[in-house]
């Protein structure tokens, strides 16, 4: 299962990076895993899975034989820093926030591929909904903007 989990993980930050979905410019950054060791100082965008959870699953996706549905929830944060004048730029964090929403606005689902030693390939496909949305004040972090946007993602291994 834990394979699984790593795949769905790895899949879902393949297709956010993906040439076709998120476009980072050259002013911004896409961080899969932030720690506090992060240089932030552009517009940011960080990732963060913070729970998951398995439950048996016998269905139409896994025909006759039982499978597990793993469901996995994922926080995205979108930072800008302030201007030259160290006021809060909430226009271009504003913007960041809708890019991100857009990857994920277009589609319903993404491919969740099996990496392993036989080559890539998709096997199943993840299920993906935002849940929420909302401005965090950044108090330690004077004249920054930060969205936290929050995801839920669904997929079924019939490899149990």
């Amino acid at each position: 299962m834990n394979d699984f989990s790593y795949s769905i993980v790895r899949s879902f930050n393949q297709y956010m990076n993906g040439t076709d979905n998120l476009t980072i410019g050259a002013d911004e950054q896409l961080i899969l895993k932030k720690s506090p060791h992060t240089k932030m100082d552009r517009d940011t965008v960080t990732v963060e899975f913070y729970d998951e959870t398995f439950k048996d699953y016998l269905g139409r996706q896994t025909g006759s034989s039982q499978g597990r549905r793993a469901d996995l929830w994922c926080q995205i944060d979108c930072w800008s820093p302030p201007n030259s004048s160290g006021e809060p730029r909430q226009g271009a964090n504003r913007k960041l926030k809708d890019k991100v929403e857009q990857v994920w606005k277009d589609t319903a689902r993404f491919p969740v591929v099996s990496y392993g030693t036989a080559g890539t390939q998709a096997e199943v496909y993840a299920y993906i909904r935002q849940e929420s949305a909302s401005t965090i004040p950044v108090e330690e972090m004077a004249g920054w903007s930060r969205w936290k946007l929050n995801f839920k993602i669904w997929a079924i291994d019939t490899e149990t």
